[in-house]
């Protein structure tokens, strides 16, 4: 069975100038340049030469030190790709450091760094991803909600409403501690008469089981 490719990893060697041509024909240490993220399949980074798909003899990177996957809900979803840390000294995206066993999304052009001192840049780039950064304000949605700041990145769609990705006190971060990329929430706005909002909203804060999703906060008149 043919895997679907919904991403993939750019080996840029931390130059950014380098051009596709010359991504495409070369390799980084006998493997290719561009590291595929499929459906249903875990890409794993790292030591362990029998776990991961591309290992790093380096003694500060871990066995398994960061894994990509990707998400299709159905065709007309847009695909999902994820990143998450599993290492000790750590990973960073565009230049933050990851919190550890925490998924992020990522996006078109994200860079990803395995340690701070380890030369191995990879450069994300998305397939079929629709990115529309204008439609917070085309669904006249306020960006600021209380502590969470909505973005723009669309997650799910549907007669429901849409989901987007939110982060959690982004105003809150000072240079006194450690600096991580802001945790990913999913932000579902739909259209509801309050008192329905309100009942829903009680029935999901109490609920807490691994398979549901954690409800954190539910906030009206935020169209």
């Amino acid at each position: 069975m043919a895997e679907t490719m919904l991403g993939y990893l750019e080996m840029i060697g931390g130059n950014e100038d380098d051009s596709d041509e010359t991504m495409t024909s070369m390799t980084l240490g006998g493997y290719p340049r561009r590291l595929a993220i499929c459906k249903h399949r875990m890409l794993k980074l790292g030591r362990n030469e029998k776990e991961c798909d591309l290992v790093v003899q380096d003694p500060a990177i871990s066995s398994i030190h960061c894994v990509f996957w990707a998400i299709l809900f159905d065709e007309e979803s847009s695909p999902m790709c994820y990143v998450k840390d599993c290492s000790l000294n750590g990973t960073y995206m565009n230049g933050t450091l990851l919190k550890r066993n925490s998924a992020y999304l990522l996006q078109d052009g994200d860079l990803i760094s395995l340690h701070d001192r380890v030369g191995k840049v990879f450069r994300f780039s998305g397939l079929g991803q629709a990115v529309n950064p204008q439609i917070i304000e085309q669904m006249g949605v306020q960006r600021r909600v209380n502590d969470w700041e909505v973005t723009s990145r669309v997650i799910g769609n549907g007669t429901f409403g849409h989901v987007l990705v939110a982060y959690k006190n982004v105003g809150e971060r000072t240079s006194l501690t450690v600096q991580h990329s802001p945790e990913n929430y999913a932000v579902k706005i739909i259209k509801l008469k309050p008192n329905k909002l309100d009942k829903e909203a009680k029935i999901l804060l109490k609920l807490n089981h691994l398979m549901t999703a954690k409800h954190y906060q539910s906030a009206s008149h935020v169209l």
